[in-house]
């Protein structure tokens, strides 16, 4: 009970610190705005027309009929692996800007490849896609105003927090002790933190105090933590995220006084409250019921839909605009860069609130 009204505490001080410290101080003028819009190609949606392909083989099977005078709807007729489109000698429908890298046109080539010409062989990952532009039709700034700007502050919003857990842990002058995370990292590779649960060894050392191993694990326990630590560059990355930076706003924010205002102290007694509250309603619930164990068991067995999930995964992604991108974050994940570090660059537009971490149920067939 104690360490739920202390969590809740603790998250609504974080909260309003980064909101005051951070989402304050950013401003997104309409000009940047426009600019943006413009220069990113925005103002257009073209219609586009596709060949989809598999294999080096068959991209140039396509290359050389296209260039020998066979029309582009022909060529994609016979040889594109997109039924539907096929069936229209290609044609995908007008596209915008915010479209395109979803069916892995870059937005280099959706700004500038001229209407009719054929592009250049665009790897998707497993296929190649050949496209070409028929149309096109201007789009209101209004239609991606709103989107554009959510971009642009999210970018400048993961910027502001790197820069500013920069400052906050020269002014604390955070030093993390080596031998204390090679425990850890030697505990993650043998999938047992029981050994540091109770720990006191100093992980970091700051101008004021230190954060234990023990403390670290509660932390990435209650946060499910199971991956981010391969070796050391890669771990002292994930304490950072998980563990120093939200440590550091709350002392910052305690020694700014923030756990005294009236709004958290409010906050603190509602809680008791509540936890008060729903410990006098469980007890005399308990008080009323006399459930036996063969009850209980026979419900479960009885019920067993309502006690079962279906299968679930859950993945991390990197969305990019394009495949050269893409090669460079690659490079940058399997040297140890964990992928919640580069959601500011992510395409989807929630990337940075789930840390590129994204949750699927499989489809039924």
């Amino acid at each position: 009970a104690r360490s739920t009204i202390q969590g809740a505490v603790d998250n609504r001080v974080s909260a309003l610190y980064r909101a005051r410290e951070i989402t304050a101080k950013i401003e997104i003028r309409e000009d940047e705005i426009r600019a943006y819009f413009d220069a990113e190609g925005y103002g257009l949606e073209r219609k586009v027309s596709g060949i989809l392909v598999e294999g080096q083989a068959a991209v140039d099977t396509v290359l050389a009929q296209l260039r020998a005078g066979r029309s582009f709807a022909a060529v994609a007729a016979a040889h594109s692996l997109d039924a539907r489109s096929a069936r229209q000698g290609g044609e995908l429908g007008f596209i915008g800007r915010d479209m395109a890298p979803r069916i892995h046109i870059p937005p280099e080539v959706f700004r500038s490849l001229p209407l009719g010409e054929i592009s250049e062989p665009l790897y998707t990952g497993k296929y190649w896609n050949i496209v070409r532009f028929i149309e096109e039709r201007p789009v209101s700034y209004d239609k991606y105003r709103d989107a554009i700007k959510k971009r642009l502050f999210d970018e400048r919003f993961a910027q502001a927090k790197k820069e500013h857990f920069e400052l906050l842990r020269d002014s604390f002058e955070v030093q993390l002790q080596e031998d204390a995370l090679q425990q850890l990292v030697a505990a993650y590779k043998l999938k047992d933190l029981s050994s540091l649960a109770a720990d006191p060894l100093p992980l970091y050392i700051f101008d004021g105090g230190e954060i234990t191993l023990a403390a670290a694990v509660k932390v990435l326990q209650e946060q499910n933590i199971g991956t981010g630590f391969a070796n050391s560059d890669q771990a002292a990355s994930t304490l950072e995220r998980t563990v120093l930076n939200p440590f550091l706003i709350k002392e910052t924010a305690r020694r700014a006084g923030d756990y005294e205002k009236s709004v958290i102290r409010h906050l603190q007694k509602t809680k008791e409250e509540e936890v008060l509250l729903n410990g006098l309603k469980a007890a005399a619930i308990t008080r009323k019921l006399d459930i036996s164990e063969a009850e209980v068991r026979r419900y479960y067995d009885s019920h067993p839909k309502v006690f079962s999930h279906e299968p679930a995964v859950w993945i991390e992604e990197l969305l990019l605009p394009s495949a050269d991108e893409a090669e460079k974050k690659r490079k940058l994940l399997e040297a140890g860069t964990p992928f919640a570090d580069l959601a500011g660059e992510s395409l989807r537009s929630d990337a940075l609130k789930k840390a590129n971490r994204f949750h699927f149920h499989p489809l039924e067939k």
